[in-house]
């Protein structure tokens, strides 16, 4: 691929993909820094939450019901949210929801649930 092709590519509107679990003060804040950003709305914005995990404890059950349903909050904003109907692990979730976002554009933004953005 050419160099002027690749810059083209990067100049598009990528979408956003946020990774969350079970921190939903974090999720909460890193939604309010993104709705903050600049062309927002010229982007697609993906929200993956993983699972809860089979041996988690009530207050892990708990945290992670509170991301899925604030994650869900968002949908009525024409954003994509997911929700693992059972746990993947970190890695298998990573890859499974970035292989996803890529099937249908060619490239994303990929945010963790505890990052802000200026």
């Amino acid at each position: 691929m050419s160099e002027s092709v690749i810059h083209s590519d990067l100049n598009q509107h990528a979408p956003v993909m946020i990774l969350a679990y079970n921190r939903p003060e974090h999720l909460a804040r890193t939604i309010e820094s993104l709705k903050k950003c600049h062309s927002l709305d010229k982007r697609e914005i993906y929200i993956y939450c993983d699972g809860i995990k089979q041996n988690a404890t009530e207050k892990e059950s708990q945290a992670c019901l509170a991301v899925q349903q604030l994650a869900t909050g968002f949908g009525d904003l024409g954003w994509h949210i997911r929700i693992s109907e059972r746990n993947l692990g970190l890695a298998s979730a990573v890859h499974s929801s970035v292989t996803e976002v890529l099937k249908n554009h060619g490239s994303v933004i990929v945010l963790e649930d505890d990052l802000l953005l200026a």
